[in-house]
């Protein structure tokens, strides 16, 4: 019996052409820049007329958003997966810190390009917004951590948020330029800080006028430590 060939649906064919349209745009943005780059180079990348190009995307800046808004559902969804359920805390924060440094990396020229034209009018607030998708991963851990007892509850979770992911944006950055990709040292030394100063206190221990100072101080360490490890 011979094979029959399954036609593509209307829908199916929109979708495809929409993922042709995206992956010309990213490699062209990336090779020619933003502002370089124009619609008609697309549409030649994609295989289709610079008019039928403009059926799906009105701007190149359409063009960009919707390639942000890819970028970081498919990151979000991955870290979701890398993270896994029902993992122990300090499990869960470092599977968390090894994908998003792995994933720095590998789209380290893209996240940069983002960056560059954050200051286009609408994208800086969607790339925003779905950074906060992305980092609430980071905030259920910490919560379920809290409820475990791993973790101590704090006023302002922003604090550790931003410790966690700025502290290993600026390890991967610093790999990244001793052309090193594999860098186990910077996860070793975020677990040890965070059960350090996050961690559950004992009943000793009182906080001091001077808390944040000493989290600056310990955080200072962790960063000298990662920096003398990927040496």
């Amino acid at each position: 019996m011979a094979d029959t060939v399954r036609t593509l649906t209307r829908r199916e064919k929109v979708e495809e052409r929409e993922k042709a349209i995206l992956e010309s745009a990213r490699r062209i943005f990336l090779r020619q820049g933003f502002e370089k780059c124009r619609m008609s180079d697309i549409a030649k990348a994609a295989g289709m007329g610079e008019g039928t190009l403009y059926i799906y995307y009105k701007t190149k800046l359409d063009l960009m958003q919707a390639l942000v808004d890819e970028f970081w559902i498919e990151y979000t969804a991955d870290a979701k997966v890398a993270v896994g359920g029902n993992e122990e805390t300090f499990e869960a924060l470092s599977r968390l810190a090894r994908f998003h440094v792995e994933r720095i990396i590998e789209r380290t020229e893209f996240i940069e390009l983002t960056q560059a034209i954050g200051a286009q009018e609408g994208l800086a607030e969607r790339r925003r917004e779905n950074m906060r998708k992305f980092t609430s991963i980071f905030d259920a851990i910490y919560l379920s951590g809290v409820d475990r007892g791993d973790l101590r509850k704090i006023d302002d979770l922003w604090v550790a948020r931003d410790i966690f992911f700025g502290s290993l944006d600026y390890a991967a950055r610093t790999a990244m330029l001793r052309d090193r990709r594999d860098c186990p040292e910077i996860i070793e030394n975020m677990e040890a800080l965070f059960r350090s100063y996050f961690g559950p206190r004992r009943p000793s221990e009182t906080r001091t006028p001077n808390h944040f100072e000493a989290l600056i101080n310990r955080l200072e360490g962790a960063v000298e430590k990662i920096e003398d490890a990927i040496k």
